[in-house]
């Protein structure tokens, strides 16, 4: 069998930098700002499901101090509502004062795990808000509870 062999032309470089202009555009990257505004940057939370996880194996993982402590369960918040996509630069997310160091989630969930003992109790009643990449901070107007979120209520006027 006589297969003949075709000289591919190589790409020249005004090709190439053609190439990846289109998609940087395609994905966003070479106007950020547009392609953030027409994915309606923000967030909003509509509801959150608390669970107990217990592991079968004992986790380990630094605390806040930076200490490695062991865990056998940890507390699950499954927020529901709008989230922005996810960008090479996370979003920070903060209960209160607390900073929510890891995340994983879709457009329309959020998952956080807490492993510290007591990081409940503090964190009830706690504002939920977040910070962009552009460094723009936003709090949701929802608390935080152990039932689940409540609106937060404005600040009464001065009389």
């Amino acid at each position: 069998m006589n297969q003949e062999k075709k000289q591919v032309e190589p790409l020249s470089v005004r090709a190439l930098w053609s190439l990846l202009a289109l998609s940087m555009v395609l994905t966003g990257l070479a106007f950020p700002t547009e392609a953030k505004a027409a994915a309606g940057e923000g967030m909003s939370i509509e509801s959150v499901e608390i669970s107990t996880l217990t592991f079968q194996k004992p986790v380990q993982r630094m605390d806040a101090d930076g200490k490695n402590q062991t865990y056998r369960e940890a507390i699950r918040l499954l927020f529901t509502g709008e989230f922005p996509p996810a960008t090479a630069e996370p979003y920070e997310l903060f209960i209160g004062d607390y900073q929510v160091m890891e995340y994983s989630g879709s457009r329309s969930e959020l998952q956080v795990i807490l492993f510290e003992e007591g990081l409940m109790d503090r964190l009830e009643g706690s504002e939920l808000r977040y910070r962009s990449p552009q460094g723009e901070s936003r709090a949701l107007g929802v608390a935080f509870h152990r039932d689940g979120i409540r609106p937060v209520s404005p600040p009464s006027p001065d009389n």
